[in-house]
C-alpha cells in the first residue's frame, strides 16, 4: 500500500479478460476512441505493448483500429528484412520524417529548424563557422521570401536576391 495521496483520479489499473483476441481488439479500439473524445487527445498518445507474437496481434488489431477510423502503427513490423523500429532509429530516417513533417503540416516550426540543420550538416557546414552559417541562413531568408511571395515575375530581382546571399551562378552555354 503507498503512503503517498495519489494523484490520479479514478481508476488506474485495470484487468480485463475477454473471450476471444477479436472482442479484445475491438474493445480496446472503442476505449482508445472513447478516451481521445474525453481528453482530447490524438493516436500518437496512446502506446500498446504486446510481449509475445506481435504480428499476430497486430493482425488482430489492425481490422479493429480502422473500424474505429484512427491508425495503427506496428513498429515491431518489418520493411523487408528490416524491422521498423530499428529504421525508424536511423538519422536518415528521422531527417527524411521531418521533411515529410515540414511537407504536410501547416505549423512545422520545429521540422523546419530540423530540415535546415540538415541541409547544414549536408553543405558540411560547421556550427562555429560563422561566415558560412551567416550566408547559409540569407540563403534560407531568399528561399522563403521567393517562396511565399510565390507570384514573382521580376526574376533579376531573385538573381539579384541570390547573388547578394552568395549564391554561385552558373552560365550554361
Amino acid at each position: 500500500m503507498s503512503k503517498t495521496t495519489g494523484t490520479i483520479a479514478g481508476e488506474s489499473c485495470a484487468v480485463w479478460d475477454f473471450p476471444t483476441p477479436e472482442r479484445e481488439a475491438e474493445k480496446l479500439a472503442k476505449f482508445v476512441v472513447s478516451e481521445m473524445a474525453a481528453h482530447n487527445l490524438g493516436p500518437r498518445d496512446f502506446v500498446l505493448l504486446v510481449r509475445q507474437k506481435p504480428a499476430e496481434y497486430a493482425a488482430v488489431l489492425q481490422p479493429a483500429c480502422a473500424a474505429a477510423s484512427f491508425p495503427l502503427r506496428n513498429e515491431a513490423g518489418q520493411a523487408g528484412s528490416i524491422m521498423l523500429q530499428e529504421l525508424l532509429a536511423e538519422e536518415v530516417s528521422e531527417s527524411l520524417i521531418s521533411v515529410l513533417r515540414l511537407a504536410m503540416t501547416a505549423r512545422a516550426g520545429r521540422h523546419w529548424t530540423e530540415c535546415q540543420q540538415a541541409l547544414g550538416q549536408l553543405r558540411g557546414n560547421e556550427p562555429d563557422d560563422e561566415v558560412e552559417q551567416s550566408r547559409f541562413a540569407k540563403q534560407r531568408v531568399v528561399f522563403t521570401y521567393c517562396e511565399r511571395r510565390g507570384t514573382r515575375t521580376k526574376i533579376a530581382t531573385l538573381y539579384q536576391l541570390l547573388a547578394q546571399a552568395g549564391v554561385q551562378t552558373f552560365k550554361i552555354a
